[in-house]
């Protein structure tokens, strides 16, 4: 079992606020997915990660929001996550992977 408050908060600027979309981005890479854009720091336009994986011989291409609130508790809401349809159009994407420490 994963303790997600193992992992250090994502809105304190420990250098470790990365840490959480670095581990969505190996738990995708180990379950077969391609990596098309890693993490980054900064203003990242509402995408996360962009994975790619093959489904029946076609690429599709997945935007993965990451959320990290299991130190707070907070639930994901549409105030949280919002823009969704736009942010997937946008960024030449398929569909969206919501990544959350919390429901």
């Amino acid at each position: 079992m994963i303790n997600f408050k193992e992992i250090p908060q994502a809105n304190k600027g420990t250098g470790k606020q990365d840490t959480f979309e670095l581990f969505a981005r190996d738990f995708f890479q180990n379950l077969g997915f391609k990596i098309s854009l890693d993490p980054s720091r900064g203003t990242d336009e509402g995408k996360d990660l962009i994975i790619e994986e093959k489904i029946n011989g076609q690429s599709f291409k997945w935007l993965v929001s990451c959320k990290h609130y299991a130190h707070s508790g907070k639930a994901i809401s549409a105030d949280i996550e919002s823009n969704i349809r736009d942010r997937v159009e946008s960024n030449g994407c398929d569909g969206i992977i919501c990544f959350y420490s919390t429901l």
